[in-house]
């Protein structure tokens, strides 16, 4: 794996669990979503549309698809990812979906794509599970924001699937895909967040910009890196952040059982290690 497609998930990483801190202490409902997804389009807009006008000569229908599906993926992806925040802690959702996220598009990649799996890959997915089974049994948190956490691991898994097709297959560029998804977010959104995204904006002017910055630069970083590396090595590697959000959750928050939690979190990225090296 190339050494810039590391640092790139590495940035990922910690931007990633930066803006998932963030998000945690908003604790908003959809017009947080709306608010900083419409951000995140006007900040991007003078890039963005400059990829768009390079790329127009050659999109059609194949990268039209591509791209709606990515804006329906990654929808569905927030609207679980809210849900588990309502229901739980940062240091019970965030090792549960991004462990889960992982082990989907790995076994996605074997069963879809017929990639080999080595024993490396097996330990690791066997590994998160018992992470994810861990958090369940022993999590000491509401089940629905267990449920939503895996839900969202779930859609992870999927768009990272569909998305590396849009990056490698399609030669799409990470900023079409970062910035349409959040352009339909913003669009779809709007009849939610009216009427409500006044009173979360004058709580959190300045807390919704960086989540609005952070967020779909965690993502480009993610797909810039799928342009140089396969999904089974980015996709795990880039979960290094279980351990950082777990970590953040229960020292930053205060949230309760961190040692337990932690430990948790610690076998999750021990599995994304070892499905990273198979």
């Amino acid at each position: 794996m190339p050494l810039t497609a590391i640092l790139l998930v590495l940035a990922a990483a910690v931007t990633h669990a930066a803006w998932n801190l963030l998000a945690k202490r908003v604790r908003g409902g959809m017009e947080t979503v709306w608010l900083y997804s419409s951000i995140g389009t006007l900040m991007l807009a003078p890039w963005a549309l400059y990829a768009y006008a390079e790329a127009w000569p050659r999109l059609g229908a194949r990268e039209a698809y591509s791209l709606a599906g990515s804006c329906f993926w990654q929808l569905i992806y927030f609207v679980c990812l809210q849900q588990a925040y309502k229901h739980g802690d940062l240091s019970l959702v965030y090792p549960v979906a991004r462990g889960a996220g992982p082990l989907v598009a790995s076994l996605g990649a074997m069963l879809v794509l017929h990639e080999s799996a080595p024993l490396t890959a097996w330990i690791g997915i066997a590994m998160i599970s018992g992470g994810v089974l861990f958090f369940l049994q022993f999590g000491s948190g509401p089940r629905a924001a267990i449920l939503w956490g895996l839900a969202t691991g779930v859609i992870i898994g999927v768009y990272s699937l569909w998305d590396k097709y849009a990056i490698s297959g399609l030669g799409l560029a990470p900023i079409m895909i970062e910035w349409t998804t959040d352009a339909s977010r913003a669009i779809t959104l709007a009849p939610v967040a009216r009427g409500k995204w006044r009173e979360a904006w004058r709580a959190n002017p300045f807390t919704l910009c960086w989540i609005a910055l952070l967020n779909p630069l965690a993502y480009i970083f993610v797909l810039s890196a799928m342009q140089m590396a396969p999904l089974h090595r980015v996709a795990p590697m880039r979960e290094l952040s279980i351990v950082l959000g777990t970590v953040l959750g229960a020292r930053l928050l205060g949230e309760p059982q961190s040692a337990r939690r932690i430990a948790g979190a610690c076998v999750i990225a021990a599995g994304v290690a070892a499905l990273a090296a198979a």
